[in-house]
């Protein structure tokens, strides 16, 4: 969606799905988070939030304060 600046035909090719399953999926984007991914600036805070996970490798990485695979924390990040 990011890529499509915010075109749900074209975000729809680009997935392979349809218009209505981009449509969908952004609501439900809307309904988990509080932000519409169909407001620029929303959109804008969506994909940096986006980025940011993906710095920080997550969630295949815990976050500092999140319990890791094991059950215990690992606010350094030393265990993976």
């Amino acid at each position: 969606m990011f890529a499509s600046h915010g075109n749900h035909t074209a975000a729809a090719r680009r997935l392979g799905v349809s218009t209505r399953a981009v449509t969908y999926r952004l609501e439900r984007v809307r309904r988990l988070t509080g932000f519409s991914p169909v407001d620029p600036t929303q959109r804008f805070t969506l994909e940096t939030a986006v980025l940011g996970a993906r710095l920080l490798d997550w969630p295949a990485r815990p976050l500092d304060g999140q319990a890791g695979s094991d059950g215990r924390h690992d606010p350094f990040g030393l265990r993976g």
